[in-house]
């Protein structure tokens, strides 16, 4: 099995590797979009150095943008294969390239540049797909089989275990944080030749895990004493979600008082629904309180804005209030109209709750920078920026760890993917002190033979 990296080594974006089996049968893992400078986005445009009529499936490890982002463009390239995905997955796909293709769109406005796809790729995509379930191996024939495990990242995420006549490989997709309750904890594949592992928190650890609720009710309560706002930059997929399970819990029971909670990004509320309609792929523990009665996802106190205009009169309710906005990296959407309002306001708290890639709006404000760019405007920052990881998504590096010890007989091979060069370089030095697997840490356009 030859594996070549066209995304995500050294960096945590741009997920795509292209497979090539023993039997000739190509395909690929993931067409995620590069995300950060503006150099980085024309990376999207590139045509990969396939034969499209060659590469037969796409299979989408879970529907985050660095994992999903560039499939409409392959198509586009001239992909006519199937995809195969969770359900949950292919629909939260369509939601992503449907909003990324409205944020295109609105940049050729701005800079006269064409979008990387259209509507009519979008379509064809969607005709591509092919549901996976969990568990269920997927027979190609001639040896070959791929099957799905649950990643706990998302809804629907996966890790995929291929077996090329009895060279097994498993690609881990993005492995969760088992401390969430939104989706179970990740499945273990148990036993492989090779590893093709993701190490986004390869060389951290996650800060006061099981505190969240603890934690938020701090920042909401200062926001109380204020009068003021409290901005939660969260992505639509699985952050928000797993903000509301938690103020929905604070709300009713009385931990917090009564006041404005918004959730303004139509993204993250058509994940949502697609959340309540796929209750199979949740935790067992939500399923129960779902079962109970109690939906978590809808709460006294909670406004779900339809539109910009409604968008628009959160800025004149009175403090406290909550606001929930994407996205999450602060590059586009109503969230940066928000950002406007908040940065210069002292009273007020930016609560950043997930990863800011190098270059992004974000990872500007993260770094506590006096004057920051939103929207073409220099903004002075003068709120509290606070950031917590508690609500991370991702395996921090001791779970990362004990994913790996799962597997018995060790892997032979362990190729690191999806981190960042300080995070991958951390993560290999402490998997070849505990195990005796050979360790790869390719480059951009690197092929790996397995």
């Amino acid at each position: 099995m030859r594996i070549t990296f066209f995304g995500a080594v050294g960096e945590v974006t741009g997920s795509c590797y292209h497979v090539a089996l023993q039997n000739g049968e190509e395909f690929l893992v993931d067409g995620g979009y590069f995300q950060g400078h503006e150099k980085d986005l024309v990376r999207n445009a590139t045509k990969l150095p396939v034969d499209w009529q060659k590469v037969k499936s796409i299979f989408l490890t879970h529907a985050h943008l660095d994992h999903c982002g560039r499939i409409p463009i392959f198509y586009k390239q001239g992909f006519r294969g199937k995809i195969y995905a969770t359900a949950p997955s292919a629909e939260i796909a369509e939601v992503i390239w449907r909003d990324n293709l409205h944020l295109l769109e609105t940049a050729r406005n701005l800079a006269n540049t064409d979008p990387f796809y259209a509507k009519e790729d979008i379509e064809g995509c969607i005709n591509l797909f092919e549901f996976a379930e969990y568990n269920k191996p997927i027979d190609f024939g001639r040896g070959v089989t791929a099957e799905f495990f649950d990643a706990g990242h998302i809804i629907g995420s996966s890790s995929i275990k291929f077996d090329d006549s009895g060279n097994t490989v498993v690609f881990s997709g993005d492995l969760g944080n088992d401390i969430l309750g939104i989706v179970d904890d990740p499945e273990h594949p148990k036993t492989v030749d090779s590893v093709v592992m993701e190490s986004t928190y390869g060389n951290r650890k996650h800060d006061d895990t099981g505190e969240q609720q603890t934690i938020l009710k701090s920042y909401i309560n200062k926001i109380v004493e204020n009068k003021s706002t409290l901005l939660i930059p969260a992505f639509a997929i699985e952050r928000t979600q797993e903000l509301l399970i938690d103020i929905n819990d604070l709300v009713e029971s009385g931990k917090i008082p009564p006041m404005q909670i918004f959730l303004d990004s139509p993204m993250a509320t058509k994940v949502t629904e697609i959340t309540r309609k796929h209750q199979k792929f949740l935790s067992e523990e939500l399923r129960r309180k779902i079962a109970g009665g109690d939906d978590p996802f809808a709460f006294k106190g909670l406004t779900i804005t339809e539109n910009s205009e409604d968008s628009k009169k959160i800025n004149f309710a009175p403090g406290p209030k909550i606001i929930i906005a994407s996205s999450g990296m602060m590059t586009g959407g109503r969230v940066v109209f928000h950002l406007m309002r908040v940065l210069p306001d002292p009273r007020s708290i930016v609560l950043i709750v997930g990863y800011q890639v190098v270059g992004t709006t974000g990872r500007d404000i993260q770094d506590k920078k006096d004057r920051v760019y939103v929207d073409g405007r220099n903004i002075q920052v003068r709120c509290s920026v606070e950031s917590t990881d508690v609500y991370s998504a991702h395996a921090d590096q001791t779970q990362l760890l004990e994913w790996l010890s799962g597997y018995n007989p060790q892997p032979r091979n362990i190729v690191l993917a999806h981190g960042d060069q300080e995070a991958v370089t951390e993560f290999k030095s402490l998997i070849t002190a505990k195990f005796r697997s050979t360790v790869y840490t390719p480059s951009l356009g690197e092929i790996v033979s397995l």
